[in-house]
């Protein structure tokens, strides 16, 4: 079982508060940031997302569409599709669907923390994020017939959370600080 959700809550505020001290931005560059810094800061992470779309619709999007195809449910009026759709399609659709839940967080969470704390630890968090989710959606696509314990997806999707919420409660506490910070002349 999962640990307690006041456990992960404290690592995710300590991991973040090691990216803020450790690894952030001084109070003072930080509101002396201008737009060209900005883009600057957060072009690796675009960038990122943008190679993220790409796959998704390439990979998971399409992957659903060739999956029903490949199941012969494209010809089909929804009505007559089968009560229980065939495990290639679920696993296809799943894969999919775990990509959007975590889409909108992951954007969000990648180019806050690009701009306020780090850029450079930005683009490597959201990497390291993108490839896991590749891996984690072609091990999801062609695990049909796998039991769900078996497909070993945990491994791949548990540390995208982990970096997610990371970055996030990383950007909530340098906003925080900055929030506190005296102005210097």
């Amino acid at each position: 079982p999962p640990p307690p959700r006041v456990v992960l809550i404290s690592v995710f505020t300590a991991l973040g508060a090691v990216w803020s001290f450790a690894a952030g931005r001084s109070m003072d560059d930080l509101a002396k940031m201008t737009f060209p810094d900005v883009l600057r800061e957060a072009s690796c992470t675009m960038f990122i997302i943008g190679m993220f779309i790409v796959t998704y619709n390439l990979y998971d999007a399409m992957g659903c569409g060739m999956a029903k195809r490949n199941a012969g449910l494209l010809s089909k009026p929804y009505k007559d599709w089968p009560g229980q759709i065939p495990e290639v399609v679920y696993v296809a659709e799943r894969a999919q669907m775990n990509q959007v839940e975590q889409m909108a967080s992951f954007m969000v969470a990648s180019l806050t923390f690009s701009i306020v704390v780090n850029g450079r630890v930005g683009g490597v968090l959201s990497l390291i994020w993108f490839v896991l989710r590749l891996i984690y959606t072609h091990q999801y696509r062609t695990s049909a017939g796998v039991p769900l314990a078996k497909k070993m997806l945990a491994k791949y999707t548990v540390p995208c959370y982990f970096i997610i919420q990371t970055m996030t409660i990383g950007t909530m506490i340098h906003l925080l600080r900055f929030s506190y910070a005296t102005p210097q002349p």
